[in-house]
């Protein structure tokens, strides 16, 4: 963890690289690094967006509370959480409603990906090549990588 003034200097220092041309998510690791201090959370979160930042982020809140808290505290700057409080996993609607704008997902999707790679491998290794092989057509695939944005 950074100390304060440092932390909120190199914040500042990337708004003012990015000249509004990218968004800035300032983060603070707080909970992720053993301080599970949400006073300091919120401070470091609200200088943040003081000094510019765009969308402001503290990955693992401890529980709903502490993220309507931080939702509260920082408004009307965007929050983002990473999937949901540390305790549980929250429905989209669910976040909506505590005030969250931004849901990151972490490597939730490459995890439930390599879990079908997983199963899939079982599958053959047990000799089962019908159960390895479905999935999408590649009909489908080709229609996925043939969309324009």
């Amino acid at each position: 963890m950074r100390d304060f003034d440092d932390a909120v200097g190199r914040v500042r220092s990337a708004v003012v690289a990015a000249k509004r041309r990218i968004v800035v998510t300032a983060r603070t690791d707080n909970f992720i690094q053993g301080r599970p201090d949400l006073d300091d959370t919120i401070r470091r979160l609200t200088a943040f967006a003081e000094v510019g930042a765009d969308v402001l982020y503290a990955p693992f809140p401890p529980d709903l509370e502490s993220l309507v808290a931080i939702v509260t505290a920082v408004a009307p700057t965007p929050v983002n959480v990473l999937i949901s409080p540390a305790d549980q996993v929250l429905t989209v609607s669910e976040l909506q409603k505590a005030g969250v704008k931004r849901i990151s997902l972490g490597p939730a999707l490459y995890t439930h990906a390599m879990a079908a790679l997983e199963q899939a491998a079982a599958a053959l290794k047990a000799g089962d090549i019908a159960s390895a092989t479905t999935g999408i057509s590649f009909d489908r695939v080709g229609e996925l990588l043939a969309r324009k944005p």
